[in-house]
């Protein structure tokens, strides 16, 4: 479902004409003299260095924000009509990466940006209308997490639609100043990221290779299990 729902977003934009896509999972949209483009990163090393699933770059006005999904699983227990997220075994190691770039993103402010936080966390229904959709800059988030909205006695995020009070980005707010550029990067830090997403989008690896500094006893049992599935399918491929 999540998959989904990035693919369809990735194809989309209000207002906007999709005008072309490539294979690099790159899709461009005009409005008039304005260009905007959405790259897919989900499951690509783009993820692996961002943290993220999908990247908008305004070209007009120079802003870039990336975007990380999450899906919100309906809770109906006590007459409850709510739609909750719990933390899942990606969460840490993509905000460990979105942080490694959030930090070194100091703005100029040679270009007005009503905020300068250029990632967002998306929590969408699964199973339901992705329209109730609403999104959390990585800031907001983490300020949720180390509050009320945290689970009594649980190191693991639990965030509730509900407890919320509607303090969120709709996704039709969160598109209007994207357009506009008042959320994202500034001017003179967009070029930076975009130079590593182009140099991952050709295959580059060096990236890859210098953020994969000391990994975590859960990133090591991670790549283990990948590694065994790898050679499970490669052995059943051979009967």
């Amino acid at each position: 479902m999540e998959d989904s729902v990035i693919e369809h977003d990735a194809r989309r934009f209000p207002d906007f004409e999709l005008v072309g896509s490539d294979a690099t999972r790159r899709a461009i949209f005009h409005k008039g003299q304005q260009t905007l483009e959405v790259i897919t990163a989900n499951r690509k090393k783009l993820e692996e260095v961002f943290g993220v699933d999908l990247i908008y770059i305004n070209h007009f006005h120079d802003n870039l924000v990336m975007v990380q999904y999450k899906m919100l699983q309906h809770d109906g227990a006590g007459g409850r009509d709510d739609w909750t997220y719990t933390q899942d075994r990606h969460l840490s190691k993509q905000l460990g990466a979105m942080h490694r770039f959030s930090r070194r993103a100091v703005s100029s402010k040679k270009t007005y940006r009503l905020s300068d936080d250029f990632f967002y966390l998306k929590f969408v229904r699964r199973y339901g209308d992705s329209e109730p959709s609403f999104l959390l800059p990585l800031e907001h988030f983490e300020a949720l997490v180390r509050g009320p909205a945290k689970a009594p006695r649980s190191k693991k995020v639990h965030l509730s639609s509900v407890a919320l009070e509607g303090c969120y980005m709709r996704q039709t707010v969160f598109y209007s100043l994207l357009q506009s550029g008042y959320t994202g990067t500034d001017s003179s830090t967009t070029a930076a990221p975009q130079t590593l997403i182009e140099d991952l989008i050709a295959g580059g690896d060096a990236l890859v290779v210098a953020i994969q500094r000391e990994t975590t006893p859960a990133e090591n049992e991670t790549h283990r299990a990948r590694h065994m599935q790898d050679w499970d399918d490669t052995e059943a491929g051979y009967h």
